[in-house]
């Protein structure tokens, strides 16, 4: 009995410790009973870019699953912030459906504030009109205002115009330099909330080209005289999970993501919109402790929290900033066992796909450079940029890729180099050879494509030899019923760098009539090369087609147009 008890006591220990363990590392996750977690001075949550279109029920159902998700997460909230684009046109329809959602889901108490988005002005209103509308809606007095929560002030900022940088006027701005100065001298180290929808200019991820531009000196400059303000701001849709996404120098800058879809920086070969873009939905909840804030990110799609919270302590004090520019020296690195390879069943004439499995980093992979060097001329015939696809959940462990733009029959090099967020560049490249296919169908026509009962038409293939070694094949002949062919299947070889024309004879039965499609497929060894479809009238009037004439039209004659050109000559075409 001694012995099991002891057993016991120690698999309570080592339950106990991992159950530890498990609630330290998923602490931010779900709100705890805990007697030893801290209560929150102040708890809200920030969204941004709902977008709730007319024309589409997917915005609402996003909205409905944030607002369920951040009341769980967050069961008793003192504010809840939108920064802007509630809707999608600005429509009073949209903004029904919007407050719907809203007053349904929203908890009792909480204090609501919204500001206004550029797309909250893409109504057809003046812009007065659509200020009214907002202001109507919204239940808000004002397009800027501040409000104190729990002792802490909160200053909402709109735009003044549906411009999609964002008009902050000279007067909002004056009117938030007195707010935070008032702010600042009741208490001096609190933090103070600044919500906007455009992001204050070369601030955050995203700010370089979704960032204000009127004005944008004289508002970063009228926030940099506070180190203690935070703002939130949202318009990019750039994802959490890129830690430029948070940005502090002069102050901190937040950025919020979006309910609706996701979007990125263009200029990388996934495009800045990606594919699964409009899966994937964002928001925050902000918890606020004496001298702390702490900063959770949701995945709504996932019904998750995204990466470890931001945590910013001592806010007024920019001695004490974390989340600075220079933060990240360390560049990503591959493993030593890490390869890049050709996936040769994808290669083709003009391209080659690579894959690799990604490299780490201390904070986030964010993109891959890729080179294609021609062997034989030393030069890049391809350079690109490619996501890491670091906004998906799970993140891939591989990636594949495809590498366009190169030259037929040619050696390449491809190179892979990974990329941080910060630009640091791993050390290691990944290096990987391949050959694209040397051999393509150039042609397949009928000649003639119109012919009549006991006439026969000859199918023309011409293949090429892009590479220098000689290659062998085959060509098979679908032929259409009724038809009888010379070869249903032709091998032929070509040397290097040659073209060849192939022949095949075909000729239709005394029943055919009509249209007839035949399917010429080239391979190469056991591989298709190409196919192609031709089309042959048996039988048929002029009136019935005449684009099929093609292979019958001769270079004009007597007329004043380039002989290149095929149209009809004097004499009509044969049929």
């Amino acid at each position: 009995m001694k012995a099991k008890n002891k057993f016991a006591a120690i698999l309570t220990v080592v339950t106990v410790g991992l159950t530890t363990s498990l609630s330290s590392v998923q602490a931010f996750s779900e709100s705890s009973n805990s007697e030893n977690k801290r209560k929150p001075e102040l708890v809200f949550p920030v969204i941004s870019d709902v977008h709730i279109d007319d024309g589409s029920t997917a915005d609402m159902n996003k909205f409905r699953t944030a607002m369920d998700q951040l009341n769980k997460a967050a069961p008793k909230q003192d504010a809840f912030v939108v920064v802007g684009d509630l809707t999608d046109y600005g429509n009073a329809t949209e903004y029904d459906k919007f407050f719907s959602i809203y007053n349904e889901k929203k908890q009792a108490d909480v204090q609501s504030m919204f500001t206004m988005g550029n797309h909250d002005y893409w109504n057809g209103l003046s812009v007065e009109k659509a200020q009214n509308l907002f202001f109507e809606k919204s239940g808000m007095d004002s397009l800027y205002y501040h409000k104190k929560v729990n002792g802490y002030d909160f200053i909402t900022l709109s735009p003044e115009n549906g411009n999609t940088h964002g008009l902050y006027s000279v007067n909002q701005i004056n009117w938030l330099g007195e707010k935070l100065a008032a702010a600042e001298k009741e208490n001096p180290d609190q933090p103070i909330f600044v919500f906007l929808h455009q992001h204050i200019k070369d601030t955050v991820y995203g700010s370089d080209l979704w960032g204000t531009q009127e004005n944008k000196e004289l508002l970063y400059d009228t926030l940099k005289k506070h180190p203690q303000v935070i703002t939130f701001s949202g318009h990019s849709h750039y994802p959490l999970e890129d830690p430029r996404t948070i940005h502090q120098k002069d102050f901190t800058s937040v950025g919020t993501s979006s309910v609706s879809y996701l979007e990125l920086e263009p200029g990388k070969l996934q495009g800045f919109h990606p594919e699964g873009y409009r899966d994937i939905s964002q928001g925050m909840i902000v918890e606020v402790y004496n001298n702390e804030v702490i900063i959770k990110k949701r995945d709504f799609h996932k019904d998750d929290w995204t990466g470890k919270p931001w945590v910013i302590k001592n806010p007024s004090k920019k001695n004490k900033f974390k989340y600075t520019d220079d933060r990240d020296q360390l560049p990503p690195s591959f493993a030593g066992k890490d390869k890049a390879s050709i996936v040769k069943e994808k290669s083709t004439l003009r391209s080659l796909n690579v894959t690799f499995p990604q490299a780490k980093d201390n904070l986030l992979v964010h993109s891959y450079h890729i080179t294609a060097k021609n062997k034989e001329t030393g030069e890049l015939d391809a350079d690109f940029t490619a996501f890491s696809e670091f906004y998906h959940d799970p993140v891939p462990k591989n990636l594949e890729f495809p590498v366009a733009g190169l030259k037929p029959g040619t050696d390449y090099e491809i190179k892979v180099q990974a990329l941080d967020s910060y630009n640091n560049t791993s050390k290691k490249v990944l290096l990987a050879d391949g050959q694209t296919k040397a051999l393509e169908m150039v042609s397949a026509q009928a000649s003639p494509s119109l012919v009549t009962t006991g006439e026969s038409t000859t199918l023309q293939v011409k293949m090429k030899n892009f590479g220098n070694d000689s290659v062998k094949g085959k060509i098979k002949v679908d032929a259409p019923e009724g038809w009888s062919v010379e070869h249903n299947e032709l091998e032929y070889e070509l040397s290097g760098s040659e073209e060849k024309n192939m022949p095949i004879k075909a000729i239709p039965s005394k029943e055919s009539s009509g249209s007839s499609q035949f399917t010429i497929t080239a391979y190469e060894g056991g591989q298709i090369i190409g196919s192609k479809n031709i089309n042959v009238f048996v039988n048929m009037i002029l009136g019935e087609s005449f684009d099929q004439l093609d292979s019958a039209l001769k270079p004009a004659v007597n007329e004043n147009i380039p002989s290149s050109i095929l149209g009809w000559s004097h004499t009509a075409p044969n049929g």
